[in-house]
């Protein structure tokens, strides 16, 4: 049985490893005035998880739901480690790579604790759970998260009522994003970074940002302002102004990066 259960996908957060296997570096703004700056080297798998996250009754786990996001994982791994690895020979991203970042960008924001606690409005599922002490709260994105995606693996927990009400409103992030046009930078560096809430990655209100790896960084564009499905190489510089959001979020709390120096210079 699992119990420490993963928001941020540790197949993921792998591509930020430093120095050190199986580790990250971290940098905690709320302790930027300690002595380290808040700026440690942490162990993936306790990073972006919480004990019971998606478990409906913490006190009798099952994992239904905990292993369906692995199997969702398992699905999109091996395809994004390929495009990972061909950076350097990519010129332009398949339609099915777009439908995969999309897929991975929508499910990484619907599954963070920051929207599965706080969209608690509308919620039409309510019924479904025994609410109160439940760690997490249900909530209709938390829903529309699961149907989106889950291709009929967890079908089994809704009856045919719930299922006929909730099919017109899921996928609604996943959707907009395929939508935009996006674009893949590529940096001269490995200065990108990620952090603990995906979707802060909102830079301006028509675009949506999501770090690939140390070195690459998806743009997706809702007015068209980018060619879709182009790669752009860019000097590390560019990518400044994306730190400097998280910086100001303050619904970030951590930022990740494969070095230390990286971090240092956001203190």
């Amino acid at each position: 049985m699992t119990s420490n259960q993963h928001y941020i996908p540790q197949f993921y957060q792998k591509y930020w490893e430093c120095e050190k296997s199986g580790y990250l570096w971290e940098f905690d703004k709320r302790h930027r005035k300690n002595a380290d700056k808040g700026i440690r080297i942490q162990a993936i798998r306790t990073r972006n998880s919480q004990k019971y996250l998606y478990e409906a009754d913490k006190d009798n786990p099952n994992n239904t739901i905990e292993n369906w996001y692995g199997k969702f994982e398992n699905l999109y791994a091996n395809r994004y480690k390929k495009l990972i690895n061909n950076e350097v020979y990519l010129c332009r991203i398949s339609d099915n790579d777009k439908l995969m970042l999309c897929r991975l960008f929508a499910n990484f924001s619907a599954r963070n604790p920051i929207n599965l606690y706080n969209s608690r409005r509308n919620n039409a599922f309510a019924s479904l759970f025994t609410l109160g002490e439940i760690n997490p709260i249900i909530d209709r994105r938390y829903i529309q998260n699961i149907i989106a995606f889950a291709e009929g693996e967890m079908m089994e927990v809704f009856d045919d009522e719930s299922k006929k009400s909730s099919s017109e409103m899921f996928g609604e992030f996943a959707k907009e994003l395929y939508s935009c046009n996006i674009q893949i930078l590529v940096s001269n560096k490995p200065n990108i970074v990620f952090c603990d809430n995906i979707i802060e990655q909102v830079a301006y209100p028509d675009e949506y940002y999501f770090p690939l790896c140390p070195t690459m960084l998806a743009i997706f564009s809702k007015e068209h302002r980018l060619s879709d499905k182009i790669v752009r190489r860019i000097a590390s510089e560019e990518y400044m102004k994306f730190i400097q959001l998280y910086l100001k979020s303050k619904n970030v709390e951590r930022i990740y990066a494969n070095n230390r120096f990286v971090l240092e210079n956001m203190t």
